[in-house]
C-alpha cells in the first residue's frame, strides 16, 4: 500500500473514532459498527440464512433501540428478525438477545425497542430475512478483525452467515457461522445508547 493510501486510511479511522467518541457522550446517541469509508446498498440476503455483522462496543453501555436501513422494499407485510450475539475467537457465538421482528416492506430506517447492557468488546448483529426482495445497507469497513481484504483498497470481510437456520425456526441459540466472503462488507446496524 502506498504512503498516500496509508495516510488516507489513517485519516478515515481517526475521523470515525472522533465521531464515535462524541456520540458516546450523548445519551440517545447512536453508535456505528466499525470505522468505515462508505455505504453500499446492493446486498440482498437469502431467505432461511442468518447473517452476522461485526459490531464493536467501545465501552460498557446500555442500549434501548436497534436499527437497520432497508434500501429496497420487500414484499407487502414482509419482515426480518434481528438479534445480538456474543463473539468467540472473532466469530458469532451465543445469542444474547432476540430483538424481534421489523417490517421491511418500505424503504426506511427500521427500529426495534430493546433493553440490553453490553460490556466493551466485539459482538455480532444478526439479520434473518423472511424473503429476498428487500435490500439492506452495508458498509465498507476500513479495519476488520475478521480476515483478509478483497483487494488492496481495503474492502474488509466482516459478515458471517449461518446456512443451517430457517426464518420459521427463529434465531439459533448458538451460531453455526462461517465467514461469508461474497459479502465484502458489514451489515449497517446501529444501537442507540440509553445509559
Amino acid at each position: 500500500m502506498k504512503n498516500d493510501d496509508v495516510l488516507a486510511v489513517k485519516s478515515i479511522i481517526e475521523e470515525n473514532a472522533l465521531f464515535s467518541e462524541a456520540l458516546l457522550t450523548i445519551i440517545g446517541g447512536y453508535t456505528v459498527p466499525l470505522p468505515h469509508r462508505g455505504i453500499y446498498t446492493s446486498n440482498t440476503p437469502q431467505i432461511d440464512y442468518t447473517y452476522f455483522g461485526g459490531y464493536y462496543v467501545s465501552l460498557d453501555m446500555t442500549f434501548d433501540l436497534i436499527a437497520i436501513s432497508v434500501t429496497t422494499a420487500g414484499g407487502a407485510g414482509k419482515r426480518a428478525r434481528l438479534g445480538i450475539y456474543s463473539s468467540l475467537n472473532k466469530t458469532p457465538d451465543s445469542l444474547i438477545l432476540d430483538c424481534g421482528l421489523v417490517a421491511v416492506d418500505a424503504i426506511a430506517v427500521v427500529t426495534s425497542v430493546i433493553s440490553q447492557r453490553l460490556k466493551k468488546g466485539l459482538y455480532f448483529i444478526a439479520l434473518q430475512p423472511e424473503e429476498t426482495a428487500a435490500k439492506y445497507a452495508f458498509i465498507y469497513p476500513v479495519i476488520s478483525p475478521f480476515g483478509a481484504t478483497t483487494t488492496l483498497s481495503g474492502n474488509q470481510f466482516a459478515t458471517f452467515r449461518d446456512i443451517t437456520t430457517t426464518f420459521a425456526g427463529g434465531l439459533p441459540a448458538t451460531a453455526n457461522a462461517a465467514l461469508y466472503t461474497a459479502y465484502g462488507g458489514c451489515l449497517l446496524a446501529q444501537l442507540r445508547r440509553s445509559a
